[in-house]
């Protein structure tokens, strides 16, 4: 993310580390790039009231088919740190729930010394999990296997609606799709990389350093997807899924 975000990648063997301070560390899962879809159009006719809906993709879970907060599936929604169910307007370690005012100083889901109070709670509580509250029913955040799974088993194209850009993923197993909107992520106050880039968390922390939680990146700049972490108090975007 801005001035604090971490890339590592290979170029023709030669290591290529912009770093300042801590932030996102892609991990690409094996090379899954976007392809060119077509253009989804402005709509038209009557609109059909909001609800969300579980698609079933074939895969272990099913996933909503918009972000939590939004109406329909190319918008953004809102924005939450990890672990927090309602919005602020000020992202950061001084705002966020459950640090005392910064990384080495975390009060619930760690499990090393070094980063605060240890609980060994790696995975979000129901009263943690924003997918959960807001969503209600068995809706909840999805852990990292399921990232995994969902990257995995689905081929990603950038696509348009209403002069958009969106990511659509269509899955190998049944051909279902969904919609990802590109939100971008907030820090402090400020917000970045809107319809460059999408941040989804998932609902567990990066084992070993907990002030991370892990997320998956739509990165439009590269082409593709990425399993990673960041820091928990950033603002990102939450899609949730339910037991099939």
């Amino acid at each position: 993310m801005k001035k604090t975000y971490r890339i590592i990648m290979i170029v023709a063997a030669a290591l290529l580390m912009c770093a300042c301070d801590k932030d996102i560390n892609p991990e690409a899962l094996g090379g899954y790039f976007f392809g060119e879809g077509g253009n989804q159009g402005g709509g038209g006719g009557g609109v059909k009231p909001f609800e969300y809906e579980a698609v079933d993709l074939g895969l272990s879970v099913k996933w909503a088919n918009c972000n939590v907060g939004a109406t329909k599936p190319w918008e953004v929604g809102k924005y939450y740190a990890w672990g927090e169910v309602e919005e602020k307007s000020d992202y950061s370690w001084k705002t966020y729930k459950f640090s005392a005012g910064g990384d080495k100083k975390q009060t619930k889901y760690c499990d090393n010394s070094k980063y605060g109070t240890v609980d060994n709670l790696h995975f979000l509580q129901k009263s943690d999990d924003v997918a959960s509250v807001v969503m209600g029913g068995s809706w909840r955040m999805p852990t990292n296997a399921e990232v995994n799974e969902l990257i995995e088993n689905c081929t990603w194209a950038t696509d348009y609606k209403n002069d958009l850009k969106i990511i659509v993923a269509t899955s190998t197993k049944n051909g279902a799709t969904l919609t990802f909107p590109l939100g971008g992520y907030i820090e402090n106050t400020t917000s970045d990389e809107k319809g460059i880039c999408g941040y989804y968390w998932a609902a567990e922390i990066e084992s070993g350093t907990p002030c991370d939680a892990r997320l998956f990146t739509l990165d439009t700049k590269k082409s593709s997807i990425n399993s990673t972490e960041a820091y928990r108090y950033y603002g990102l975007n939450v899609r949730g899924v339910r037991a099939k």
